[in-house]
């Protein structure tokens, strides 16, 4: 039960800043233009963050073989 809610509060920190701020969906300058990019990278990054992950230990407890807690 934590990956998901893990998963969902990596994803829902940048996705509230940016949905916050205006001048970062409507930017008008350079700097607001980068952070607005940079935040773009971080949602999407959030959101393959579990299936990433998934592929590189093979299951959801992300205990690796060999691994017990």
């Amino acid at each position: 039960m934590g990956t998901p809610i893990t998963w969902m509060g990596i994803i829902a920190l940048p996705l509230s800043i940016y949905w916050g701020v205006e001048s970062l969906r409507k930017p008008g300058t350079l700097f607001h233009t980068f952070l607005a990019a940079l935040l773009k990278l971080l949602i999407l990054l959030a959101i393959l963050w579990v299936p990433i992950s998934f592929l590189i230990v093979g299951n959801l407890s992300f205990e690796g073989p060999g691994q017990t807690m």
